[in-house]
């Protein structure tokens, strides 16, 4: 039997009716004589209450039973070096153990703060282009007042089947657009250039005296002396359509080319034919449809290829036509004004920096009109925000600019003059244009007739950015890529 005190085997064992503990009579007597209390659970306990006890019944002590080799100070330093040998390495151990929990953690918040930006600039995102769609909205909502007596527009025929396809055909591409995301294939440090020239002949055998060109579907149309042709650049396929004396040509993105002569349109997907009033100026294709806006010297039209859908009546000149298909943006007189070719109303104005009005386009992020105006030696690149109706940027060359075309991804503007063109990136993060140095643009490239040959899909295909100019003098195309 153990002493509950000592440790040591009881020479007399006695055991405390307290805690039921075995002690060894001298030591427990001593401690009952000092303290009064069971050493166990510090009960009152008196000497007379102990009971001896004769049986070699055991019990656990309150601390270990020495080790036998414990009986010598030697033996003991001995026990305690590997004692704290052992406790060394379970330190070194635990503190590895931290370590790797820590790394883990670290890993862990990591990921988690990643997730919480990629989400946050998703909702951002999302909140800017619902702000900048409500702000569209109520821009395109302005209405100017209603024109004269006399000078109402006309809507003819069965024309409002027709114009309702052009709205059905406006959400539709709204939602296309809105769900491609295209990104530049180079970051903005990066300084990109035109690249080495190639050429491809078109119209072979022929006298072409203009073109049109339609990226989406890669073809180009020009009038011949006996009528217009159309040439796929994809598969150089080749067909004629029969038209006499065309002034202006184009086509669709169904293929369907509109041919308008001095007084008429006609259409290669049906023998019917438009009469017009006032000298032709220019047709421009919808983006989706078989429809056309037509400009004469005395209105502008919007027509199928059966009937007149609509005819305004004012004057315009220069024009383009939104890629949702709607907004029309034209010259009137040193102003630009947008016109809605569903129902005719006048949308905004926008004054021009100079009268010589070159270009007109829309930017592909469907908010963006760009303008290129030009006076002696200086021109001018106004961009407008249609969501605020206001001049968002504005791009100044002390030399006459002939031309430019911007990129799918609406964040490379190139310039071009008779000798030079220069690269323009937009910085997204300050909101403002990096315009380049000029660089010497090849001989063989024509800048004023400059055509963007990207789509928004070729850029999700990773294809490579790329532009021509036509020279219909020797019927060819010369080709460009925008590269390192």
């Amino acid at each position: 039997m153990i002493c509950s005190i000592s440790g040591e085997p009881a020479k007399e064992p006695v055991v405390s009716p307290k805690s039921g503990a075995i002690f060894d009579k001298k030591h427990i007597v001593n401690y009952i004589s000092t303290s009064g209390t069971d050493p166990v659970t510090d009960e009152p306990l008196s000497e007379s209450e102990l009971i001896p006890l004769k049986t070699t019944e055991s019990t656990t002590p309150i601390t270990n039973v020495p080790a036998p080799s414990n009986t010598s100070i030697p033996a003991l330093l001995s026990t305690f070096q590997n004692e704290w040998d052992a406790v060394v390495l379970e330190v070194f151990t635990l503190r590895k153990q931290l370590q790797r929990a820590r790394e883990e953690l670290s890993v862990a918040l990591y990921k988690q703060d990643a997730a919480i930006n990629v989400a946050a600039k998703a909702i951002r995102e999302r909140d800017e282009a619902k702000e900048a769609l409500e702000q569209l909205s109520l821009a395109l909502s302005v209405r100017d007042e209603p024109m004269e007596d006399g000078e109402e527009d006309v809507v003819v025929g069965d024309s409002e089947a027709g114009l309702e396809k052009i709205e059905r055909a406006k959400d539709e591409l709204f939602r296309m657009h809105k769900a491609q995301k295209v990104k530049f294939p180079f970051d903005v440090d990066t300084m990109v250039q035109l690249g080495t020239p190639t050429k491809k002949e078109v119209f072979e055998g022929e006298t072409v005296s203009l073109y049109a060109y339609n990226r989406e579907i890669n073809t180009i149309v020009g009038v011949g002396r006996d009528g217009v042709i159309k040439q796929s650049i994809t598969d150089g396929v080749i067909s004629n359509f029969e038209t006499p004396d065309a002034k202006l040509v184009a086509v669709s993105s169904n293929g369907i080319i509109a041919a308008v002569s001095k007084d008429s349109i006609t259409f290669s997907n049906s023998p019917a034919s438009i009469d017009i009033s006032g000298k032709p100026v220019r047709i421009i294709p919808h983006p989706s449809l078989d429809v056309f806006v037509v400009l004469t010297s005395e209105n502008w039209m919007v027509v199928d290829s059966s009937s007149v859908l609509a005819r305004r009546k004012q004057a315009l000149s220069l024009a383009a036509l939104h890629q949702d298909g709607e907004i029309l943006a034209a010259q009137v007189g040193g102003e630009i004004h947008l016109f809605s070719i569903i129902s005719g109303d006048q949308l905004g104005t926008f004054n021009i920096d100079h009268s010589n009005i070159t270009k007109i386009e829309f930017a592909r992020n469907g908010y963006w009109l760009l303008v290129l105006s030009g006076a002696k030696s200086k021109s001018t690149v106004q961009v407008f925000d249609l969501r605020k109706a206001t001049e968002a940027h504005k791009l100044e060359f002390n030399e006459a600019i002939s031309n430019f075309i911007i990129d799918p991804t609406t964040s490379v503007l190139v310039t071009f003059s008779k000798k030079k063109y220069t690269v323009s990136r937009y910085v997204k993060r300050t909101k403002s244009w990096d315009e380049g140095e000029p660089q010497n643009l090849d001989a063989s490239f024509n800048s004023t007739y400059v055509e963007l040959v990207t789509t928004a899909n070729d850029i999700l295909d990773s294809k490579p950015i790329e532009v021509f100019a036509a020279d219909l003098k020797k019927n060819t195309l010369v080709y460009s890529k925008l590269s390192k």
